[in-house]
């Protein structure tokens, strides 16, 4: 890892609001300490404002420019794990290193994403190693005959719910033979919400060899922002159990 600076840390699954907040919180004591004196709410490093501290999204990731190695170390202290790397690599590079690692292969179930999800992955080269396959399978009738989902899970939950994305996963990892794999449900836009399920509503799962979480997600945004911030969730989910 290269040691010159200003470096970029990029973060998965951290609100830009929140990253800026604490740019400026850093700067501001940095500030203080040094005796500098910047623009008020503008985010300076020890170099006085010439190599600021500051975050600024490229969603669904956001990117810190850390001036020094005390405002990298303040980034790491605060956001751990959701920094994925430094600098060069993508977030989907960063999860296929990550499964090639740990020696595991994926499957995917997508509705909402349309294939998003595989498409990220098998972009990257050397995916094939670790990528087995994947189903968009969008009609709750291609859940069922495809991936074995319970008609009465359908019936009973809807397609957007923890209980179907769980049969999903569940599904996927069966029929392509991976060590896990993630499913992904969701509303993504602009029409088909509801009060109880409104648009952005997304559930993911996980089957992490037969182990199983689903979580439920509201993300912001156009159909396109929904969507990545779904991909982007569903992976970084993978990146952690590789961790």
């Amino acid at each position: 890892m290269p040691r010159d600076f200003p470096r970029v840390a990029r973060l998965v699954g951290v609100p830009i609001d929140e990253v800026v907040a604490f740019c400026r919180k850093v700067s501001a004591a940095v500030r203080i300490d040094a005796g500098v004196v910047g623009a008020p709410g503008f985010p300076c490093g020890r170099s006085g404002g010439a190599n600021p501290l500051i975050g600024w999204e490229v969603h669904p990731e956001v990117h810190v420019k850390c001036p020094d190695r005390a405002a990298l170390d303040a980034v790491l202290a605060r956001f751990g794990d959701r920094v994925y790397d430094f600098d060069g690599r993508s977030f989907e590079a960063v999860v296929v290193a990550s499964l090639a690692a740990a020696g595991r292969t994926l499957a995917t179930a997508e509705s909402c994403t349309g294939g998003l999800i595989a498409a990220l992955v098998t972009g990257v080269p050397g995916s094939s190693a670790v990528f087995r396959g994947g189903a968009v399978a969008y009609a709750n009738d291609v859940k069922e005959r495809v991936l074995s989902v319970p008609g009465e899970v359908l019936r009973c939950h809807g397609a957007v719910s923890g209980p179907t994305v769980e049969a999903m996963a569940r599904g996927a990892r069966a029929l392509i033979g991976a060590d896990i794999a993630v499913a992904v449900s969701g509303v993504a836009g602009p029409g088909g919400g509801t009060a109880e399920k409104p648009v952005g509503t997304v559930f993911i799962a996980w089957d992490d060899g037969g182990k199983m979480e689903s979580r439920a997600f509201l993300f912001q945004g156009d159909r396109e922002r929904v969507r990545r911030a779904t991909a982007f969730e569903a992976l970084d989910g993978i990146r952690r159990r590789c961790m």
